[in-house]
């Protein structure tokens, strides 16, 4: 149960965090319970990872200068996710993967989202529901696949990996087959003859070529390989990959208001992660990305209220 006073603004280890970065916190940790009824329904094993795993530690709850929540699944729990999401989460909610509906969704990157909301909202049934927060909530859900032990068989998939990875760089999220040059169609051939994988030639390239990364990723599952590892992360650095065992069994532990799975072996992954004083609050660290993550929405929100004449409501801005 969220409390009012959760909700406020506060000062946490010197670092400000904003109303608005509160309201999206709750509404992340709402996302993260929906997560957590379908997986204990279901015997479905999830931990929280990176820098969740670092607050949920440390901190009972988020690092002061986070503004996102992350998850990891194993390859076989993240499948068995995928069969009971797409039924089970509640309405608004949706799983962003490789394998949405190409004529209907954009994938952007390899890291799965599930998200509430297609777009910055101020009706008001949207904002009651989002604790006053109009912007899209989404939480990362990194899914973690065997890795070969034979280090040249690691390199060659890993190399594979990252050739079409580049590739996705190359096209346009409309391009199809026909809109290729003859060079690029000549290396679309090749990976259709070398990997087996039908690349249609009615929807786009770039999207079918995630989801052929998502296939490459889950090619050594079943293996009983000792180590286990992002693909998305491990081709800019091969260091990226944790022991299985490390997440073979969760516990819970307080989070916020709330609470989330951490895996048994959180202390060796932290330490690889971050360090050996993990423990040691560093301002920035647990948190690599661009803060807050809504900044570009609540721009684009706040232009909408200005092309109106209007300025923006105070309360968005808090």
């Amino acid at each position: 149960m969220i409390y009012e006073e959760f909700l406020q603004a506060e000062i946490r280890q010197g670092f400000h965090i904003r109303s608005m970065m509160k309201r999206v916190w709750a509404c992340q940790i709402e996302i993260l319970e929906q997560v957590d009824r379908i997986c204990r329904k279901h015997n479905i094993a999830y931990f929280a990872d990176w820098g969740t795993l670092l607050g949920a530690v440390r901190e009972k709850g988020y690092i002061s200068w986070d503004d996102d929540l992350d998850i990891g699944m194993t390859r076989r729990n993240y499948e068995l996710f995928c069969q009971y999401a797409a039924t089970e989460l509640p309405e608004g909610y949706s799983l962003e993967n490789s394998r949405f509906d190409m004529d209907e969704h954009t994938v952007k990157d390899v890291v799965v989202h599930i998200r509430d909301g297609e777009s910055a909202c101020t009706e008001p049934g949207f904002l009651k529901r989002h604790y006053g927060c109009p912007y899209v909530i989404c939480i990362d859900l990194f899914v973690y696949d065997d890795i070969p032990d034979d280090p040249s068989e690691r390199e060659v998939l890993l190399t594979l990996y990252t050739q079409i990875h580049k590739m996705t760089a190359v096209f346009g999220n409309d391009v199809i087959y026909k809109d290729c040059s003859e060079g690029e169609k000549s290396v679309i051939d090749g990976i259709e003859s070398l990997l087996g994988f039908e690349i249609k030639r009615d929807k786009g390239i770039r999207q079918q070529l995630f989801l052929l990364l998502d296939y490459l990723s889950a090619s050594y599952c079943a293996k009983g390989t000792k180590d286990i590892a992002v693909f998305g992360y491990l081709k800019s650095d091969p260091y990226r990959f944790i022991k299985r065992e490390w997440v073979e069994n969760i516990v819970y532990v307080p989070f916020e208001y709330s609470e989330i799975a951490i895996p048994t072996g959180y202390h060796d992954i932290l330490t690889k992660w971050y360090g050996e004083d993990y423990m040691v609050p560093k301002q920035g660290l647990g948190a690599d990305h661009s803060y807050p993550y809504y900044r570009s929405q609540e721009k684009r929100l706040k232009q909408a209220y200005e092309k109106r004449g209007e300025e923006m409501p105070k309360e968005f801005l808090e």
